[in-house]
């Protein structure tokens, strides 16, 4: 059981059987807890920003199983961005239009 606490908000996540399932709610018996906000929490989870960081500057606090906390992060890791402009040179390269 995961949870994250921001002011009086509460959110929590089970994740069971390769499934994760959120919902509103405090939940005594969590594993791991996030307290911040949502931004500091996206910041690690999409900005790559190291939870280690995040903790030291204050933004988000971790409290209980810290390798829990950090497959929960890693779970929503996203792919690499494509490139933002693509030169006509590069066309016919690596498949790039390519029929």
């Amino acid at each position: 059981m995961l949870h994250r606490r921001r002011r009086q908000e509460h959110a929590q996540c089970l994740l069971s059987n390769g499934a994760i399932v959120c919902a509103a709610g405090e939940h005594p018996d969590e594993d791991t807890l996030f307290a911040g906000s949502p931004d500091a929490l996206a910041a690690v989870v999409y900005a790559y920003l190291p939870l280690a960081d995040a903790e030291a500057a204050g933004s988000l606090r971790i409290s209980g199983d810290g390798t829990l906390a950090r497959r929960f992060v890693d779970l929503f890791s996203l792919p690499t961005p494509a490139p933002k402009q693509i030169a006509s040179s590069d066309f016919g390269k690596v498949g790039i239009g390519k029929d």
